[in-house]
């Protein structure tokens, strides 16, 4: 959303290798963006975001003591485990300072999976590396990755503004000039 392009570029710029529009993606892939639930104005996520108990009935059997069920849910916008957030939640730029990071601020939570994707470890070197640490899953990584080419990931702009949607390397051969086939 409108919304959240600037927090996710400027998150992205704090993991040099990480493209925006793979943050992008996780945040669309793991909840809409907040599914309709954010403040544009504060970053707050309303009501907040509680993934399904991983009890082991169909996904990860996790336990998790902080949570009155006794099982691990994923929370907030970027869908992270209480565990994982208690070592990668950051407080966005521009929230007031004294605040601690909260999972259910989207912006919070979009600079947190930055640092979490990038690892701590200077510039990100394997994207596919990154987002199957974010989730074990091969699915995800091709679902990320598909949404992420929506979003313009691979798409060269030329400095006319013009889009040159061809990924991968090209090859050009200047010919000019040389004879054609059948001597013409």
């Amino acid at each position: 959303p409108p919304s959240l392009l600037n927090v996710y570029n400027n998150a992205a710029a704090t993991c040099p290798g990480l493209p925006w529009q793979v943050l992008a993606a996780v945040g669309f892939i793991e909840s809409g963006h907040g599914g309709g639930r954010l403040d544009a104005a504060t970053g707050a996520v309303q009501p907040p975001i509680l993934g399904p108990a991983l009890d082991g009935n169909g996904l990860a059997r996790i336990p998790d003591t902080t949570m009155s069920d006794g099982w691990a849910h994923a929370l907030g916008p970027m869908q992270f485990l209480s565990t994982t957030w208690t070592s990668a939640g950051r407080l966005a730029p521009g929230r007031p300072p004294g605040l601690r990071p909260d999972v259910h601020n989207a912006w919070d939570a979009i600079y947190s999976a930055a640092a979490y994707l990038c690892g701590g470890a200077g510039p990100l070197t394997d994207l596919d590396a990154a987002v199957l640490r974010y989730n074990h899953s091969q699915k995800y990584l091709d679902d990320v990755m598909a949404k992420a080419a929506e979003y313009g990931l691979g798409v060269v702009v030329g400095a006319d503004g013009m889009f040159c949607p061809v990924a991968g390397p090209v090859a050009f051969t200047n010919d000019w000039g040389n004879p054609r086939s059948g001597g013409r």
